[in-house]
């Protein structure tokens, strides 16, 4: 029944694009899938149903309201053109956990990949893999530059948050390789959402980081 609202909307996605290329006038059925989209929404939320549906018509499994919060205030980070191979990732990541592909091994490998490709745009011209000891190295000095002039309590707080960032990478390096079971190894649901929660707030924090050094770097010279 959940899939079959997703192929409802793909329908009205297609009958949408087919008007649209033949210039007709068919304004109300071109707004069809926008609207079902929101009626859909409506009903999962009034009826408490644990689940919910993203702009492209597909059903996720509602797990709370925290971890949507999560997902959610991550996106405007990713916005700039900068970041579109960060956001591609990110956004793969969560759709691993629809319906139609519940795969919480892809979903960390996704959000793993989000992340590196953040960390390398950050260490750049510097090419390091994503570790825990390439943070230390290569990230802690490009953010205690950025935090410079903070107080003390900021430095001790980000630096530390800088330490879990890299226990973070660490731990998902084990759902990235291959393991010796004749069986798949994928990490428990619960652990999952922990993984992709703390990865979208790490994502989010550093992309922030990131925008401020890169507004700084192209910020005019004040001439004398």
């Amino acid at each position: 029944m959940l899939s079959f609202i997703t192929v409802v909307y793909e329908t009205l996605q297609e009958r949408a694009k087919a008007l649209a290329r033949h210039d007709y006038d068919g304004s109300q059925r071109r707004a069809a899938p926008g609207q079902f989209l929101h009626y859909i929404a409506e009903i999962l939320e009034q009826e408490r149903i644990a689940y919910e549906i993203d702009q492209e018509g597909g059903i996720h499994p509602r797990i709370d309201a925290e971890f949507q919060r999560n997902r959610h205030a991550t996106l405007p980070s990713l916005t700039a053109p900068r970041y579109a191979n960060v956001d591609h990732a990110f956004q793969a990541a969560f759709k691993r956990l629809t319906i139609e592909n519940f795969d919480t091994k892809a979903a960390i490998r996704d959000v793993f990949d989000a992340s590196e490709s953040l960390f390398k745009l950050m260490v750049a011209p510097r090419n390091p893999n994503l570790t825990g000891s390439a943070v230390e190295t290569d990230l802690r000095p490009i953010v205690d530059r950025a935090l410079a002039s903070s107080d003390d309590a900021t430095k001790q707080a980000a630096g530390k948050t800088l330490s879990s960032f890299a226990k973070w990478a660490d731990a998902c390096h084990p759902y990235r390789h291959g393991q010796q079971s004749e069986t798949i190894v994928a990490p428990p649901a619960h652990l999952a959402i922990l993984l992709l929660s703390q990865g979208a707030s790490f994502i989010r924090w550093l992309a922030e980081i990131d925008q401020w050094l890169q507004a700084k770097r192209h910020r005019p010279r004040r001439t004398s």
